[in-house]
């Protein structure tokens, strides 16, 4: 059972890697001003994806680039 939700975490989180894209370009919206307070842009975030969310992208990416690293994706 407890596999079976990591497996559906870990796919979730895989569908939400262009949601997360979306929280990053937050970073580079000329429409917020450089004074904005960072929990506003943090609202605006967890509007995207919910806390939870955002920490699984970012364990899957992780872990992503831990296996570009080990060379398990290079190209041939």
């Amino acid at each position: 059972m407890a596999k079976e939700q990591i497996y559906q975490d870990w796919q979730k989180a895989a569908r939400n890697v262009s949601k997360a894209a979306d929280v990053l370009q937050l970073f580079l919206d000329d429409r917020i001003a450089p004074d904005t307070r960072f929990q506003s842009v943090q609202q605006q975030a967890f509007k995207v994806l919910t806390a939870k969310e955002l920490s699984l992208v970012c364990r899957y990416l992780s872990n992503q680039k831990a296996v570009c690293r080990r060379g398990v994706l290079a190209t041939p």
